[in-house]
């Protein structure tokens, strides 16, 4: 399942008129297959689109697919895992780095899965302002209840067990490749 060869990448995020919209630097790729990538983010350096940049509270284990119109940031917060979902185009890597077009909607679901859906106004005006065709909106709305139910399934990949399991993972063999280094 897990690699031990992390690669380092940076998350870029668009907007759907292709202005950049935020950095992350960086994170480490420690899973993926032909559906999904999993990065681990360890108080990364978050840089926003004004150049103002701040770093990130809490380590977090974001999930990438490749089909699917949302990605998943779980964040490892001191009282339990908290979900920021994005709803955003599929993913894609080059040599720059990650990169996916944030279509503004998010889900959060706090440690007592909690749902709320936030920015429904952002996505209302940008949608107007950038014209996002009748179909991606449609998309990103039908994409938005699959999450939901995503979090009210057993899902074998996005649950906190396994969110623990990819961070240990990551704990364990970064010490290992830092002492490889020396």
């Amino acid at each position: 399942m897990l690699k031990n060869n992390f690669k380092k990448v940076e998350i870029q995020a668009y907007k759907h008129n292709g202005d950049f919209h935020r950095c992350w630097r960086y994170g480490q790729i420690i899973d993926e297959n032909d559906t999904y990538v999993v990065v681990v983010n360890y108080h990364t350096k978050v840089i926003e689109k004004n150049g103002r940049s701040w770093q990130a509270k809490e380590p977090a284990v974001w999930y990438f697919f490749k089909e699917h119109w949302f990605n998943i940031i779980a964040m490892l917060k001191d009282n339990g895992i908290a979900y920021y979902c994005n709803l955003a185009s599929p993913f894609v890597i080059d040599k720059e780095g990650l990169k996916f077009i944030d279509y503004d909607l998010d889900l959060k679901v706090n440690n007592h899965d909690e749902m709320i859906v936030l920015d429904k106004q952002e996505f209302d005006f940008h949608s107007k302002i950038m014209s996002y065709p009748d179909n991606i909106k449609t998309h990103i709305i039908k994409e938005l209840n699959n999450l939901k139910l995503l979090f009210k399934e057993d899902n074998k990949l996005i649950n906190r067990e396994n969110t623990n399991q990819y961070f240990q993972y990551f704990i364990k063999h970064k010490d290992k490749k830092r002492r490889t280094k020396r």
